[in-house]
């Protein structure tokens, strides 16, 4: 009886992990020309300019600077959806809401361990990527700043 009751719990376990959920973004704030900038580790900088918008997706080209020179990059055009379907539940954790040059962004903080050191990292249901993340006390990327199209 007890294995009976264990193989229960652990099928509604596995039914309830593997829900299919619908994530959708609110690009409200995103216009095309925007450029978002995150400063990242050692220096380092990420940029996205967004070259098109749609209710359904966002597009962009990023570029790198590494050891303060850019990168070369191909000028390929990047697309991430506003609107997903997921599984699973909505990812939970501590509150904190991020502030980018007049943009607030409400984040949940999601944090595991990697070879002994706690890893943090800022998520937002307003943009599709990782906001901001830290290493133990490191900073290894944010997002620092979002100038709007002249």
């Amino acid at each position: 009886m007890r294995r009976f009751a264990l193989l229960l719990v652990c099928c509604v376990a596995v039914t309830v992990s593997g829900e299919e959920r619908e994530e959708r973004l609110d690009a409200s704030h995103v216009k095309v020309g925007q450029v978002y900038r995150w400063k990242l580790v050692a220096q380092n900088a990420s940029e996205w300019a967004v070259t098109a918008r749609t209710d359904d997706e966002v597009r962009y080209r990023i570029r790198l600077t590494v050891a303060g020179k850019e990168s070369p990059g191909k000028d390929d055009v990047h697309s991430f959806a506003l609107k997903r379907k997921t599984e699973g539940k909505a990812a939970t954790g501590e509150k904190e809401t991020l502030k980018v040059s007049g943009v607030e962004f409400p984040c949940t903080i999601l944090v595991t361990e990697s070879g002994g050191t706690t890893v943090k990292t800022w998520r937002s249901e307003k943009f599709p990527e990782i906001l901001k993340t830290q290493l133990g006390k490191d900073v290894t990327s944010e997002l620092v700043e979002i100038t709007n199209p002249k």
